[in-house]
């Protein structure tokens, strides 16, 4: 048999959840997938819960990456909040359509049957850190005079919740592409409007 590392057993484990879903792939599939045998892959992960756990720590690790890039970014708070949460949005919206993996875990409600793993904690997780971050911009704009608002993390936190109630995955598979940004960006001033400084 091969080598193989760590990585490249993620990423073929990946590639499978990605057209088959999480609970779909067997570690026997992986193994034949992956040119190696089952007791290789079981050398690098302890079980098909640790290889979700990996997904979920690079997806959430993508997440944080991204929110400090808009965060370190210069200017004002309302472009930087466009880009957390509609341009984010957006690009989960093409996502969805291609990844049964990651519409998995976005609708929230995945239990996989042969491991005691709850899906619900990523959504979860993912929607805490885009709040952190909303509330770090929202506080930035409140300072800078261009938004008004008393309690950045409240507000941020419904702000944040507000796209995740509209950003359903199983509406957004059912409308094309185009209106689903064409409605991020619609949720996304009605919801500006309400903090904007007057």
């Amino acid at each position: 048999m091969p080598k193989i590392t760590r990585e490249e057993i993620l990423a073929v484990f990946r590639r499978l959840v990605a057209r088959y879903g999480l609970d779909r792939v067997t570690m026997k599939e992986l193994a034949r997938e992956a040119g190696v045998s089952v007791g290789t892959i079981y050398r690098h992960f302890e079980n098909k819960e640790a290889l979700v756990s990996s997904i979920e720590e690079t997806w959430l690790g993508h997440v944080r990456a991204r929110n400090s890039q808009i965060l370190e970014r210069e200017g004002a708070a309302e472009p930087k909040l466009y880009d957390l949460v509609v341009v984010h949005a957006a690009r989960l919206s093409e996502i969805v359509r291609t990844d049964q993996a990651v519409f998995e875990m976005l609708v929230g409600s995945v239990r996989l049957r042969y491991i005691d793993h709850d899906v619900v904690d990523t959504r979860r997780r993912i929607l805490d850190e885009m709040s952190t971050a909303a509330a770090t911009i929202l506080a930035e704009g409140t300072a800078q005079g261009d938004l008004d608002v008393s309690d950045p993390s409240d507000a941020a936190h419904h702000f944040v919740e507000g796209f995740a109630e509209y950003f359903s995955p199983n509406a957004i598979v059912s409308r094309p592409h185009a209106r689903v940004v064409e409605g991020l960006e619609g949720m996304f001033e009605f919801l500006m409007r309400g903090i904007r400084a007057r």
